[in-house]
């Protein structure tokens, strides 16, 4: 995606954790890499501009400080479309918990317009039909059925939008 950017010469500013942006950042003369200090005598960031260094995170470092003990980190995914939906049985093998996107879930379930600023004539009207919101219901439970099938029940789930 950068290198696609790059070549319409588009400026982008990324901040990240994660590992391989940071290589390709390496790897590029293009592109510049930058962080901000960080004083773990002080728990705080010092705000002194490190051009050419990569950036690291403190988590681990801040919560043993603190003795927030093991901090129990889960692993989950976002169903936001009917795509997703489909593929619950295989996420389900390694997935700890399912979040329901449900704003992306409906438009995207109902060919609802995503980009337009205002609605299309006509999708007021399929958004409050009952049968057109049981579909996106059905999904969601179709979704968890599935999901308890392929990885055993007790999965959490949870909604946002």
């Amino acid at each position: 995606m950068l290198d696609f950017l790059k070549e319409k010469g588009v400026k982008v500013v990324a901040t990240t954790h994660y590992s391989k942006l940071k290589e390709y950042a390496l790897k590029s003369n293009d592109v510049l890499m930058a962080s901000v200090q960080f004083d773990m005598e002080a728990m705080k960031p010092t705000f002194k501009y490190l051009e050419g260094i990569a950036g690291q995170s403190y988590a681990f470092e801040i919560a043993a400080r603190f003795n927030l003990g093991g901090i129990v980190y889960k692993f989950g995914t976002m169903i936001e479309t009917p795509r997703a939906a489909l593929q619950a049985d295989k996420m389900a093998r390694v997935a700890e918990f399912f979040s329901f996107g449900t704003n992306d879930l409906t438009q995207t379930t109902l060919a609802l317009s995503r980009d337009a600023v205002a609605m299309r004539p006509g999708d007021a009207e399929v958004a409050r039909n009952p049968r057109a919101r049981s579909a996106v219901l059905r999904i969601a439970e179709r979704t968890g059925g599935s999901a308890e099938h392929a990885g055993g029940s007790g999965r959490e789930t949870a909604c946002s939008g």
